[in-house]
């Protein structure tokens, strides 16, 4: 995995975690407020809550994978980690 695909990845999960925040302001709610997401999903408020807490569960996985990643790469190479292993 080189560098840059890492730094996508861990920029996705941020994106994921935001955008999830930035479509329920959209939405009228909170920031994470997941029964705003209920109108978009064709569900009821409570799934909705569920199905939001997964998208953001997701996102954050992927950040905190890519995250680690790149940490194992630094400690591996001894910080001159260029082009991955």
């Amino acid at each position: 995995m080189s560098e840059k695909l890492t730094a996508f990845f861990y920029t996705l999960g941020v994106y994921i975690y935001a955008g999830t925040g930035a479509l329920c302001i959209l939405l009228g709610a909170n920031f994470l407020d997941y029964s705003a997401l209920a109108t978009i999903l064709f569900v009821d408020p409570v799934t909705a809550r569920s199905h939001g807490i997964l998208i953001v569960e997701i996102g954050v996985g992927i950040a905190v994978m890519a995250v680690m990643v790149i940490l194992y790469y630094n400690l591996v190479s001894a910080g001159k980690f260029d082009e991955g292993l």
